[in-house]
């Protein structure tokens, strides 16, 4: 009896979906859940966006630089890096191959980072479209992770809970109320989420106590 109190109480805290168990058991999403899991797709989108406005800025001012007013075609030439002996008695020549550089490392990073979020709004809309729940059974366990931030110093506390090495980050409400964890079956949706801070987590949907 003891269990299924508790059992409740982290239902409550996580504000589970109690109606959707029996679809979430045959492995399939509600329309309640959908409805939830929906606005991640925007957030998606928003942050693809910022990603690439660097990367469009950096290609239009390259096109700028390459292509003369009349129309024709003018080869980049990469800056030529000075010798020593130049270097030594003019260190601005740096500058402009430095400057380069860091403009190709910005454009790859980005890029790389664009890319990444794309496969993941990719990957996280097919499988809200086909509507498709995860489950996994076990000892279910609470873990905090700390992640700092570069601007301001600030660390941030995240809390999960933890099933053979899964991760779902929880509120504090619900890392609570999960004590020192127990048995259960979870069920979450397949997606991974790769967030800015913290570690990659699955969005948990239901669980019952076994």
């Amino acid at each position: 009896m003891e269990q299924s109190v508790d059992n409740l109480s982290v239902i409550q805290a996580n504000d589970f979906i109690t109606s959707a168990l029996s679809l979430n058991r045959r492995g399939w999403l509600s329309a309640t859940q959908r409805f939830r899991l929906f606005p991640r797709i925007i957030f998606y989108i928003f942050m693809i966006a910022l990603l690439l406005i660097p990367i469009a800025l950096i290609i239009l001012f390259s096109a700028v630089y390459i292509i003369n007013p009349d129309g024709s075609f003018n080869p980049p030439e990469l800056p030529a890096i000075p010798a020593i002996t130049e270097i030594q008695e003019n260190p601005e020549l740096l500058v402009a191959p430095c400057l380069a550089f860091a403009v190709i490392v910005v454009f790859v990073l980005f890029s790389i980072m664009a890319l990444r979020r794309i496969v993941q709004l990719f990957q996280y809309t097919l499988l809200l479209i086909i509507g498709r729940v995860s489950q996994q059974q076990g000892l279910l366990i609470r873990k905090t992770d700390f992640s700092e931030s570069e601007d301001s110093g600030v660390n941030y506390l995240h809390r999960y809970y933890v099933m053979d090495g899964r991760h779902f980050r929880v509120s504090e409400a619900a890392y609570d109320a999960l004590g020192d964890g127990g048995e259960f079956r979870v069920y979450y949706f397949p997606a991974y989420i790769l967030p800015f801070r913290g570690m990659r987590h699955y969005i948990l949907l239901n669980l019952e106590a076994v």
